[in-house]
């Protein structure tokens, strides 16, 4: 008579809880020459007949084992999966300096934003805030199942947008004081188009980006024009002031 050990599979890790879409391998330790069946929630998992499995479902995991004389199964190991949150922080944000707003955070159950700078509450999905300076936020997205959580990060970027100021007059003699036409905040406009116009609607200057100050010549030929008012046009090209802004200019020499 061949008489045969009654198996004693045993899954060797303890019950594991993972954030999606993570995987734990489960080992078995078994006899040799044994037939060898892995079940989830007591139902046979096909093709899991290796003494090692990898689960990717959450689920109560058995190893049975087979001598064809006796048999016996593990005691079961528990999977929990955390589903991991994925992140929105919401579109990026144009507006005016000084004005309240909210952010729009969504994904999961808890937030937290960074830099808490402005924020009326830094917990929340959608605190408000006042318009100071540009600034990104980087939102924190969790899902938490006993002493497990799960996150994923998203940013947004607040772009704080400050009214140009424009002069109307330059006095283009020389004399180093107010010579040419500074514009106060147009660098935060680098897409700017401007364009300005004497009193018979004729084109005396013009710019894509105003990286350099308009002194009062004429674009054409780069002599100073006449003493008087000209007429200006300008396209900041923003979200922000979308309509072009006019007005006139003095040259005054």
């Amino acid at each position: 008579m061949d008489i045969k050990p009654i198996p004693a599979p045993v899954i060797q890790e303890t019950d594991q809880t993972v954030c999606s879409p993570a995987s734990v391998t489960f080992h078995g330790t078994v006899g040799t020459g044994t037939n060898l069946q892995w079940k989830r929630d007591g139902v046979d998992i096909a093709g899991a007949t290796n003494a090692n499995y990898t689960a990717t479902e959450a689920g109560n995991y058995t190893l049975y084992e087979d001598n064809l004389t006796c048999n016996s199964t593990s005691a079961a190991v528990n999977l929990t999966i955390v589903q991991t949150p994925i992140a929105h922080a919401g579109a990026d944000i144009f507006i005016k300096e000084g004005e309240t707003s909210n952010l729009n955070g969504s994904g999961g159950s808890t937030y937290s934003w960074s830099p808490a700078t402005y924020l009326s509450d830094a917990t929340v999905s959608n605190p408000n805030f006042t318009a100071t300076q540009t600034i990104t936020y980087i939102l924190t997205v969790s899902n938490t199942s006993g002493a497990t959580t799960c996150s994923t990060t998203d940013d947004v970027t607040v772009y704080v947008v400050k009214p140009i100021e424009v002069p109307n007059v330059i006095t283009v003699n020389g004399d180093g004081n107010n010579d040419d036409w500074e514009i106060k905040n147009i660098e935060g406009y680098p897409n700017v188009t401007v364009e300005i116009y004497n009193r018979w609607g004729n084109l005396v200057w013009k710019s894509s980006g105003y990286v350099k100050n308009w002194d009062g010549t004429n674009y054409r030929n780069g002599e100073v024009l006449a003493d008087g008012t000209y007429f200006y046009i300008i396209d900041l090209k923003s979200e922000v002031y979308p309509e072009p802004l006019t007005g006139w200019i003095q040259i005054i020499k």
